[in-house]
């Protein structure tokens, strides 16, 4: 497992099975860079085979593949390829194509392939082709293709071809087919407006 010390300059990563010591504010290896940019804020660029134990640091990825991140404060990724994230209060993923969260607080997934989030505060999916979501909070469905939601709060549906849902407490359904499995869930209704919060 990865640690991250106290002191934000010596960040220890590791890259293809090998650990790492970040002791100045930059690191480099093959074609990616680790930039401490200031006290508890950490960018990661380009980089293949990548894990970090965050601590509650601020992470941002940026046009990496095969990611793990855990412990974040705040954790975002862009254009990547797979990203696993775990235990981590804020998460925003966007354009990525496989992507797979657990024990997460504030979730935004937006235009990603394939997502899965296994435990979480709130979800906001504002454009994604198959989700899979099972015990979260209020769930927010902007636009997708697909979707499979096990055990939730709230649920609103804006626009999706196909969602199944399991034991979910409410469900608004703006525009969309959502078909209600197993022996509970809750009455559907129709919404005219999409009341999705933002996170």
């Amino acid at each position: 497992m990865v640690a991250v010390e106290e002191y934000t300059e010596k960040l220890t990563v590791v890259v293809d099975g090998v650990e790492f010591l970040v002791e100045k504010s930059t690191f480099t290896y093959k074609q990616g860079t680790v930039k401490v940019v200031r006290p508890g804020e950490v960018r990661v660029d380009r980089f293949n085979n990548i894990q970090i134990k965050a601590q509650g640091y601020n992470i941002s990825f940026d046009r990496c593949n095969n990611i793990y991140a855990e412990g974040g404060q705040k954790i975002s990724v862009h254009r990547c390829s797979n990203a696993q994230i775990v235990q981590s209060s804020s998460i925003v993923v966007k354009r990525c194509n496989d992507v797979y969260v657990t024990g997460g607080g504030d979730v935004l997934l937006e235009r990603c392939r394939v997502a899965r989030v296994e435990g979480g505060r709130n979800l906001l999916i504002k454009r994604c082709n198959f989700v899979s979501v099972d015990f979260c909070g209020d769930v927010c469905i902007k636009r997708c293709d697909t979707a499979r939601i096990l055990r939730c709060g709230a649920l609103r549906v804006h626009r999706c071809y196909s969602v199944d849902v399991w034991g979910c407490n409410n469900i608004l359904v703006h525009r969309g087919k959502v078909n209600c499995m197993g022996n509970y869930c809750a009455d559907q209704q129709q919404q005219n407006e999409d009341e999705c919060k933002e996170i």
